[in-house]
């Protein structure tokens, strides 16, 4: 079953992307899921995140904890995490604004929300940034 965004959701959206343009990186409050998931909520009502929103603090904590929710390795949790949420997945270049995507920039794996100009909005060490969906974009799912 997909979720039902909100008949507003383009304007929730871009109003969740202006209230986290200068929250500083934070592991486990303003990091890559919890900035995609917290998009999902803006659009939805619902975060599939909760359950585990705040309860790491470290890159490392974050792998751990999905590893130990989810039995997989952090890119099989979070498609198991998207899947019990009703979000499908999708091939990356099809991702319309608000579906999430996992991408490869800086020499790491994020995850991020598609954007409204063909890019990926993602949390950043101030804010969020903006990159490029058709260069970085590896993985998608319809939100």
């Amino acid at each position: 079953m997909l979720l039902r965004r909100y008949d507003l959701w383009p304007r929730l959206l871009s109003e969740y992307f202006d209230s986290k343009r200068e929250t500083p990186f934070a592991w486990g409050t303003h990091d890559c899921m919890a900035f995609a998931y917290g998009a999902v909520e803006v659009m939805h009502g619902k975060n599939p995140l909760v359950n585990l929103h705040g309860k790491y603090n470290t890159a490392k904590g974050a792998a751990r904890i999905l590893r130990r929710s989810y039995k997989s390795d952090i890119m099989v949790a979070i498609s198991k995490l998207n899947k019990a949420c009703g979000m499908p997945p999708i091939p990356a270049l099809f991702a319309r604004r608000g579906d999430l995507l996992v991408l490869d920039y800086n020499g790491r794996t994020s995850l991020g929300v598609a954007g409204f100009n063909a890019d990926i909005i993602v949390a950043a060490e101030i804010g969020i940034a903006s990159v490029p969906l058709l260069k970085y974009a590896k993985l998608a799912w319809r939100v």
